[in-house]
């Protein structure tokens, strides 16, 4: 009797100690998920940011949180052209939008941001 008690002791001791293994594995997957979603978006503004401030010809703060870049842009027949494009951060600070001729982008980082605000400027 003393020998089925032990080893059922040892048996609920190695599933406790199992679960609290994979809670804590699964915890750390989301934190990496998450990880890797805001490097995913904020590599994606990145390049788009990067690509218009190469191309720009002029960056003007429109309010706190906007700032609209003119750029050249070069159309189907080698044209040169300007373009406005116009960056925003949310009043919530966790999303960026990006518009472009009326056509609107928006990163949301509010998923993957625990609660903080994105730190998003832009000095000319």
């Amino acid at each position: 009797m003393v020998e089925i008690v032990v080893s059922l002791s040892l048996v609920c001791a190695a599933v406790i100690f199992w679960t609290y293994i994979l809670s804590v594995s699964r915890d750390k997957s989301n934190t990496l998920d998450n990880d890797q979603v805001f490097s995913s978006l904020r590599a994606s503004l990145l390049h788009n940011l990067k690509s218009d401030m190469r191309s720009s010809i002029a960056i003007k703060q429109l309010s706190e949180n906007s700032w609209e870049i003119e750029t050249v842009r070069l159309d189907d027949s080698a044209t040169p052209s300007v373009e406005k494009v116009i960056y925003e951060l949310a009043a919530d600070g966790k999303k960026v939008s990006m518009s472009v001729d009326g056509r609107v982008k928006t990163y949301d980082f509010s998923k993957v941001l625990d609660g903080k605000r994105l730190n998003f400027k832009i000095w000319p």
